[in-house]
């Protein structure tokens, strides 16, 4: 996701943690941000929901894409309550993630 969308000319960050999404959120103003719910690949905590939901508390304006190989409905259900845009469960196609996020910050879309 990071090389396609940086070949669509957006400027992209990457963290690779809770702290480190942190201070990019705390430093940067984002039109959008995906973010997987087990941000470390723990699967016994689903710190992406709690950088999602300070994302939404410091910049309310940022369109929220939340991803989960463990789709539950608990999952789904957080994502709503936090103001996630779209919760998609993983794999999910380049494609579909790209319509997703091209729809909320109003992109046009070049894949087939």
């Amino acid at each position: 996701m990071e090389k396609y969308f940086a070949q669509q000319g957006f400027i992209v960050d990457t963290a690779e943690d809770p702290e480190q999404a942190e201070q990019l959120i705390a430093g940067n103003r984002y039109d959008l941000a995906i973010i997987d719910i087990h941000l470390t690949r723990r699967t016994e905590f689903a710190e992406g929901l709690e950088v999602a939901a300070r994302l939404r508390e410091m910049a309310p304006s940022t369109a929220v894409i939340l991803m989960s190989a463990l789709g539950t409905p608990e999952n789904e259900r957080r994502a709503a309550e936090i103001g996630a845009h779209s919760f998609l469960r993983k794999p999910t196609r380049l494609s579909c993630v790209a319509n997703i996020a091209f729809g909320l910050i109003g992109a046009p879309v070049t894949l087939v």
